[in-house]
């Protein structure tokens, strides 16, 4: 009970938040229609948004290029000397 208690009084102690219009509508369609297939429109969506504003950086894109490929370079490497040692201690 005491939990309860403070949860209320913390509830009418702070100030509602205003929202806009498309959060609201938004907010009803995800509340109206949930599913798997809600949360993977939404996950495109952000997906979407998310290109749209790092292509307004070229530069980001290709220190982000740059660092997948390094990251791609040394899991491959690593694998492959992973592999060899682990062949290698089998024929011993």
């Amino acid at each position: 009970m005491p939990l309860v208690r403070t949860a209320t009084r913390l509830r009418e102690a702070l100030p509602l938040v205003p929202t806009g219009h498309a959060f609201e509508t938004r907010l009803g369609a995800r509340l109206t229609h949930p599913g798997p297939i809600t949360s993977a429109v939404s996950a495109v969506a952000a997906i979407g948004e998310l290109t749209r504003r790092e292509l307004r950086h070229p530069s980001r894109l290709l220190v982000t290029g740059a660092v997948s490929s390094a990251a791609v370079g040394v899991s491959i490497t690593a694998l492959i000397v992973w592999r060899g040692t682990h062949r290698h201690a089998a024929d011993r």
